[in-house]
């Protein structure tokens, strides 16, 4: 009868898998670095990389988490633009400044804020 010994060290030191997935997934949702994330798990970034290797949706799902924190953050500007008009405008210069910006040639602008400046 032969048995299979593993030999090394157990993946997590042996800490529970799912807390520490728990705990890595929070980080990355907050978008948090591998380093910070780790920190958070109590766990070392090789632990992190050796896990990602036998596991490698788990990698494609933090590059996902990573993420959600800009999807929040638009999501959170969207908000505010239907709310505040002036970010709305401010969002527009930033984002189209070609057609929106105050360096635009436009006769949009231009004759905004060449009306807004005259004094008649």
């Amino acid at each position: 009868m032969t048995e299979d010994i593993i030999v090394g060290r157990k993946l997590f030191d042996g800490k529970d898998e799912g807390e520490i997935l728990s705990k890595l997934e929070a980080a990355f949702s907050l978008g948090c670095t591998d380093e910070e994330a780790c920190i958070e798990a109590d766990i070392s970034t090789s632990a992190l990389y050796r896990y990602e290797e036998e596991n490698p949706e788990f990698r494609q799902r933090k590059k996902l988490l990573k993420s959600k924190l800009i999807t929040k953050a638009r999501k959170s500007v969207a908000k505010g633009i239907e709310e505040n008009p002036k970010l709305a405008w401010d969002y527009l210069k930033r984002k189209k400044p070609g057609e929106f910006g105050l360096e635009t040639k436009g006769p949009m602008l231009k004759d905004f804020f060449s009306d807004a400046t005259r004094n008649d």
